[in-house]
C-alpha cells in the first residue's frame, strides 16, 4: 500500500515532491483532441428520437 499523500497547507506548500510524480505525459499532438472538441461543439441532438440500432 502506498504512503498517504502529504497534506497541503495553502501558502506554505510548494511544488509537490518528486516522490509523487505526475502520471500524465505532456500531450504533444493535439489534432485528435481538437477534432473531438470540434465535433462536440457542432453536435446536435437527433430531432426524430431514433435509436442508432434501426
Amino acid at each position: 500500500m502506498r504512503k498517504p499523500l502529504p497534506r497541503r497547507i495553502p501558502g506554505e506548500s510548494g511544488v509537490p515532491s518528486p516522490e509523487y510524480p505526475l502520471n500524465c505525459p505532456i500531450i504533444t499532438d493535439t489534432r485528435a483532441l481538437t477534432r473531438f472538441a470540434d465535433a462536440l461543439r457542432n453536435w446536435q441532438p437527433d430531432t426524430e428520437n431514433r435509436s442508432r440500432a434501426q
